[in-house]
């Protein structure tokens, strides 16, 4: 035999050595792991819910309907809205005879409990529970349900609404151990609420391509993604770790919530021209706040921040932005054409609040001639100035560092604006009065 002959079967010989070697790998030998599958959105499921879901699709059977599960016993009340196309059968409670939570709308019926699990036959069109102790819902044989109202009901921590392409709203909220959702793809769902749900760190709003409105208020979302929600028109995230998502796209933007976010500093470029509403109070802004391509904002919450400067378009029906260190206020006219078509739809009256800032004789000078004037042959006839602050009722107004003077006030009455005080102490007093 050659020498490559003799390389040639050594070589191959190793070779059968390292395949045999892997293949009697000993898979709880720590040292030798085996390698590890990608961790997808079934490995968050509980498997004893999933448990659940399995058995309650048995009861339901080869028709259409919806089933639950609760911790509910024989003989309990409660109070359900269901509706249905056409007739239903229910097993696992009967109509009680007592009131119910809402008397006045039929499908809302008070049950006696009389098994364990509830099954509701039929082609369901909308459920609503309030405080109920449900601990698994199955709703994938209910094609057509178009509502689900899930709320302060603390024992369900799973819904799956993949197969519910006609969804249009959805209210799961104060639920303390909701931990896991699935949304439909669908262009049906017009509106999710999942706030309150303090458990909740993902949702994948990617197939809701038609979705108008959003609240993840008080739920821990870490990455929100919205880039294929382009019709979207309320997003709420106060109070969420996540970061400001991309929002520039989102063409039909009106009403954006970031209050309590922790905020440090806000990309205003990320903001669309179509915003109405803002709200970014209770954060932690500083320096300049520029919203002067904002030509649509009509209410602006940035009270409670450290902000030194605010630049506008114009001065909104709404402007709370006590409770800063502003310095400078700018708006670049003094025409607000939208005011009363904004004040009539809040049913409010236009509002500026600017107590507790650092704005010198001169800034409220500009600022008030940037002030848009109520015409007072329409409604509202009159506006709120809140400018002045008191701890206590018994105390006198004071405008702190803020300059104001008594022409300031007259040339403020004289555009429609009537000066009013806070008392900031809800033990002393509280409440808002004019300043004579």
């Amino acid at each position: 035999m050659n020498r490559l002959n003799v390389h040639l079967i050594s070589w191959l010989l190793l070779v059968s050595t390292l395949l045999l070697s892997s293949c009697n790998r000993d898979p709880n030998n720590p040292s030798n792991p085996e390698p590890q599958k990608p961790k997808g959105i079934d490995s968050l499921r509980n498997p004893s819910v999933v448990a659940q879901e399995e058995v309650l699709l048995k009861l339901i059977g080869e028709g259409d309907g919806i089933a639950f599960a609760s911790r509910m016993r024989v003989g309990d009340t409660v109070s359900i809205g269901i509706w249905s196309h056409g007739e239903m059968q229910i097993d696992g409670m009967k109509p009680s005879g007592h009131p119910s939570r809402h008397p006045d709308i039929k499908e809302w019926v008070c049950y006696t409990i009389t098994a364990p699990s509830i099954v509701v036959k039929g082609d369901v069109r909308g459920i609503k529970m309030f405080r109920t102790p449900v601990t698994a819902i199955v709703t994938a044989k209910s094609p057509n349900l178009e509502i689900c109202e899930l709320v302060q009901c603390p024992s369900i921590s799973e819904i799956d609404f993949s197969k519910n392409e006609n969804l249009q709203w959805i209210e799961t909220c104060d639920l303390e151990n909701l931990s896991w959702i699935a949304l439909p793809n669908s262009i049906s769902l017009n509106s999710v609420d999942l706030s309150n749900n303090p458990r909740i760190e993902q949702v994948d709003f990617s197939g809701c391509k038609m979705i108008e409105a959003i609240n993840l208020t008080n739920t821990s979302i870490k990455v929100l993604d919205l880039m294929n929600n382009g019709e979207l028109k309320i997003v709420e995230l106060n109070n969420t770790p996540c970061d400001v998502p991309k929002l520039k796209h989102l063409k039909h933007l009106e009403e954006l919530w970031l209050e309590h976010k922790g905020l440090t500093s806000l990309d205003v470029t990320n903001l669309p021209e179509s915003l109405v509403s803002l709200f970014v109070h209770y954060n932690n802004l500083s320096g300049t706040l520029d919203l002067s391509h904002l030509n649509n904002l009509e209410e602006l919450y940035c009270n409670k921040n450290q902000l030194t400067s605010l630049k506008l378009h114009h001065i909104p029906t709404h402007l709370w932005a006590e409770d800063n260190q502003l310095r400078q206020i700018g708006a670049l006219t003094n025409e607000n054409q939208n005011y009363i078509k904004y004040c009539e739809k809040l049913e409010s009256i236009p509002t500026i609040s600017l107590y507790n800032n650092r704005l010198s004789s001169e800034t409220i000078t500009q600022f008030v001639s940037k002030l848009f004037v109520i015409d007072s042959s329409k409604k509202p006839n009159w506006g709120m100035a809140i400018i002045a602050s008191r701890q206590d009722i018994v105390e006198k107004y004071s405008f702190g560092q803020n300059a104001f003077t008594r022409r300031h006030l007259d040339e403020m009455r004289g555009k429609g604006w009537n000066p009013w005080g806070i008392t900031t102490s809800e033990t002393g007093g509280g409440g808002l009065d004019p300043i004579n």
